[in-house]
């Protein structure tokens, strides 16, 4: 008995040619980067890239309204004795997957550009308590933006420019942001 096929043989082959040369379907499509997500209206967003990771730094007003603070109190009010007047926050990406990169803590360090006096924002909470200095982990810890986990804190800042430096992993980015 002779089976007769539909679709002529040549058909058949190119399409099974093509499957095998792209990888025939079996193989996870290459991750993507998430996009960069956008701030709120008066928010400034700067982007820097290393090998491995996708930096955005937010900088905005400090969290001062009084609820903010009372629902979440981990947040400073005081930055070595000053009083707060800036909000900063650093979002952490995989570079090929978009994924938020929660579980690493990175190290960000701020120099005041004019001054070349360069300040490390401790990565432990209670450093940061103890010695009435903002720490990078507040925002973490307060979760007051379950939905975007980030790094950061109210802190105090002078208006000029600063390069903020976050290294992670060995991996070092660097940052020129304007207040």
């Amino acid at each position: 008995m002779r089976i007769r096929l539909s679709l002529p043989l040549g058909l058949i082959v190119g399409v099974l040619l093509l499957a095998v040369a792209c990888g025939g379907g079996d193989e996870t499509p290459p991750p993507t980067a998430a996009p960069p997500r956008t701030p709120v209206p008066g928010v400034e967003q700067s982007v820097a890239q290393t090998e491995s990771y996708r930096i955005e730094i937010w900088t905005g007003p400090a969290l001062t309204m009084m609820a903010m603070m009372e629902a979440f109190p981990i947040m400073s009010t005081l930055d070595g004795g000053q009083p707060v007047n800036r909000h900063i926050e650093v979002h952490l990406y995989d570079v090929n997957t978009g994924e938020d990169m929660m579980s690493l803590i990175p190290v960000v360090r701020i120099t005041n550009q004019a001054t070349g006096v360069t300040r490390e924002l401790p990565g432990d909470q209670e450093i940061g308590i103890s010695d009435g200095v903002s720490f990078v982990t507040a925002c973490l810890i307060s979760e007051h933006r379950q939905i975007e986990p980030h790094f950061g804190d109210n802190i105090y800042l002078p208006d000029g420019k600063y390069t903020v430096t976050v290294d992670i992993t060995g991996e070092t980015a660097s940052i020129e942001i304007s207040l």
